[in-house]
């Protein structure tokens, strides 16, 4: 993964493990089946109310329809989605309608956390988060807890990318270079 001129290296591009476009598809068909099932349960009050059933049938072809555009666009996401470990620092790269590239400096990094989450662990891959000095704190998820400012999702070995990613940032520590 890294070039041979070091800090002005050549990115060596990567991808995710082909499992995190499941993961991705997961996700994405989950979040519209929330709201659609919600849009359903009231299709179902008011088909009750009329004693017809034709508004469900419409939000059952709807989730349907939804499903099968969220696992096409997490192909199109997967498709774009790279990263690249340097001697100076990580590039992130994604996006379909809107492109998107993250340059995180090693030297700025301040934590790298290996997380997985239940619909990770049902495909067996791990993301990489990378934390970073005057990062984006003021972002936060649902939870409340702070965003990363890149992640590396589904890395071959996310363990041990981690661990690489904290040895370099050591290494430009202790040379001098913050």
């Amino acid at each position: 993964m890294v070039g041979a001129e070091g800090g002005s290296s050549k990115p060596d591009w990567q991808k995710p493990l082909p499992a995190m476009l499941g993961v991705w598809t997961a996700k994405a068909s989950l979040q519209a089946s929330l709201i659609i099932w919600f849009c359903g349960f009231i299709a179902i009050v008011i088909d009750i109310g009329t004693g017809k059933f034709c508004f469900t049938g419409v939000v059952i072809a709807i989730n349907l329809v939804a499903i099968i555009i969220s696992r096409i666009w997490a192909g199109m996401y997967y498709d774009t989605y790279r990263y690249a470990l340097t001697d100076s620092e990580i590039v992130v790269e994604a996006g379909v309608l809107f492109f998107k590239k993250t340059i995180i400096p090693l030297r700025r990094i301040q934590n790298v956390n290996v997380v997985q989450g239940p619909i990770m662990r049902a495909y067996g891959v791990k993301s990489v988060l990378i934390e970073t000095a005057g990062g984006v704190v003021y972002q936060q998820n649902a939870s409340g807890m702070n965003l990363a400012e890149g992640q590396i999702p589904a890395p071959e070995d996310a363990d041990a990318m981690a661990d690489e990613i904290m040895r370099r940032v050591r290494q430009i520590r202790v040379g001098g270079d913050v």
